[in-house]
């Protein structure tokens, strides 16, 4: 189980709430704002003009971002840690820039130092946040080359997760050399209709099992999804929400976590 991004101010705060809800896998959370943001809002050769990013091809430098705090988390929890980037579609689907091309190589380019930095800092998984892909089609080839080199570049397993309807998105699972795909099913069930075993030969899916509506589910609403994913893609699966919380009220998003941690001890101690 992983905790989505709760809007926060620090890892600590971020820290203090995975604990808090009882998730076996933690991440260093991210501040407040869009995702992109706070990566754009580091690096040298990306500018901001009013409301929009700007990337230099010719001033785009490698800076570590949210691989700073992992090891300070690894100190302090014996938990299994995940680290987070945003991934270059979604990326420079916010980020303007002259030349696509070479913005994008670029770009993998830094974020490779960047997955690097988080596995050298102690992630036991890399998860590539690619919200965008579900909106996409077709997807051009390099970007899932660019995601294919990410994840090629470290030892750990890796994670891609997409948001949204995964209709057009779903054949190209395949071709996406990693080990884990997460996947939104509680506010999407019928992502379920659009998918069959094959298409994850090799992978495993992280199931979106609680969204991020204001409304906090029973746990019997979290069992059947469950149920439909562990029926579907074998017990063998990791339970996470649909997305991250940055949008949802912090006592909902607790309240839903704790649920999902709920079913999840439930349905383990009854399969023992």
């Amino acid at each position: 189980m992983t905790l989505g991004s709760l809007p926060v101010e620090s890892w600590e705060e971020a820290l203090s709430l995975q604990k808090m809800v009882g998730v076996d896998i933690v991440t260093c959370g991210l501040p407040c704002g869009g995702f992109v943001d706070v990566y754009a809002n580091k690096m040298p050769g990306i500018r901001k003009i009013g409301d929009r990013y700007y990337l230099d091809t010719d001033a785009l430098r490698y800076a570590p971002v949210c691989s700073e705090c992992l090891s300070r988390i690894k100190n302090k929890v014996d938990n299994t840690l995940k680290a987070i980037i945003p991934g270059p579609a979604t990326f420079l689907s916010v980020v303007r820039c002259d030349n696509l091309k070479l913005a994008l190589e670029k770009l993998t380019e830094v974020l490779i130092k960047e997955v690097k930095a988080m596995e050298q800092s102690g992630a036991d998984f890399i998860q590539i946040n690619e919200p965008i892909l579900s909106r996409v089609y077709p997807v051009p080839r390099p970007f899932i080359q660019a995601i294919n080199k990410i994840a090629n570049s470290v030892r750990v397993p890796t994670i891609l997760h997409v948001c949204g309807d995964i209709s057009s998105f779903a054949h190209y699972v395949p071709i996406i050399d990693v080990e884990m795909i997460s996947l939104e099913f509680a506010g999407l069930p019928k992502n379920f209709e659009v998918l069959t075993p094959d298409l994850f030969s090799g992978k495993k899916i992280v199931l979106g099992c609680i969204s991020t509506k204001s409304e906090v589910e029973h746990v019997n609403e979290i069992k059947e999804v469950v149920e439909r994913g562990v029926d579907l893609f074998g017990s063998e699966i990791m339970l996470s929400s649909d997305c991250g919380f940055a949008k949802t009220p912090r006592d909902i998003a607790i309240r839903k976590m704790k649920n999902m941690v709920g079913v999840s001890k439930g349905m383990l101690f009854r399969n023992l």
